[in-house]
């Protein structure tokens, strides 16, 4: 325990790495599980390839990121599933939303993603790139990563 903070640190250092230390009952976070909580409730609760389809346009990015992951799970051979997911990856305004879609591509044949992950891999977020180059190289593809620390983007 910190001697000057009676509850303790509030992050632990490795070297230059900050990792914060998250209780159970944090308050700041409570608003969040509860969005996320609501969000995976409402995916959940979609069945069919027509409700997973309009959870992918869902107001709330949360059910969107949650829809993705369903839709190409569970109907993963439909032909409407792949050009959904495709446009996600590239349209969506939020990045973690498209970057949930990102990493459904690599279940996904790769000749038929390749043009969107490249693309991606250009994208405006760091954590889409990473994605997009992870993909691509689990597909087996000789490409120039972008990388999350690069400023280089389209």
């Amino acid at each position: 325990m910190d001697e000057a903070d009676p509850d303790g640190p509030d992050e632990f250092r490795i070297g230059p790495i900050v990792i914060p230390i998250i209780e159970d009952g944090d308050p700041r976070f409570v608003e969040d599980r509860l969005l996320w909580s609501s969000a995976r409730a409402t995916a959940q609760a979609l069945h069919t390839w027509e409700e997973l389809r309009q959870g992918l346009s869902h107001e709330d990015w949360r059910v969107r990121h949650e829809s993705v992951i369903r839709i190409s799970a569970r109907w993963r051979n439909d032909p409407r599933t792949l050009p959904a997911i495709l446009q996600m990856a590239v349209e969506d305004p939020i990045p973690e939303a498209r970057d949930s879609a990102v990493m459904c591509l690599t279940d996904h044949p790769g000749e038929a993603v390749r043009a969107t992950l490249e693309r991606a891999a250009h994208d405006r977020d760091a954590e889409v790139r990473w994605s997009a180059n992870y993909c691509l190289a689990q597909h087996g593809f000789d490409h120039e990563p972008v990388w999350p620390d690069s400023d280089a983007t389209e």
